[in-house]
């Protein structure tokens, strides 16, 4: 539903489609989208992802596989530490993010600020 809001809010028109690989998703966007450029398909791409997880079905199976933190309810800044050797588990989150990818010639014509390079997927 998202491609299609944007591109009606918006006015966009040209390739449409919405991935589905779970974590690896906006990824899989990316990657798509740098391909359809990469071969001459368009000249321009939003590309990205969302994920609603906090929700029963997510707090469920993320249960299930004792992958969320269950120590840390009364302190919240301490809930996550991904590289901390004390950690103990994740925490649920909801987010989004959107790209655009352009060739190169295209944002250097417009003088647009380039970040980055993608340089292949797979």
């Amino acid at each position: 539903m998202i491609p299609s809001s944007l591109s009606y809010t918006y006015g966009l028109s040209g390739a449409n489609q919405v991935v589905c690989f779970a974590c690896a998703a906006g990824s899989m966007a990316i990657g798509d989208a740098f391909r359809l450029i990469r071969h001459g398909y368009m000249n321009h791409m939003i590309a990205g992802g969302a994920d609603y997880s906090c929700n029963y079905e997510g707090q469920i199976n993320m249960d299930i596989l004792a992958a969320l933190n269950q120590s840390s309810n009364d302190t919240p800044d301490t809930a996550l530490l991904s590289f901390d050797e004390d950690r103990c588990g994740t925490v649920l989150g909801d987010g989004g993010g959107l790209l655009l990818l352009e060739d190169l010639e295209s944002a250097e014509k417009r003088g647009a600020n380039i970040y980055c390079e993608v340089l292949g997927y797979s």
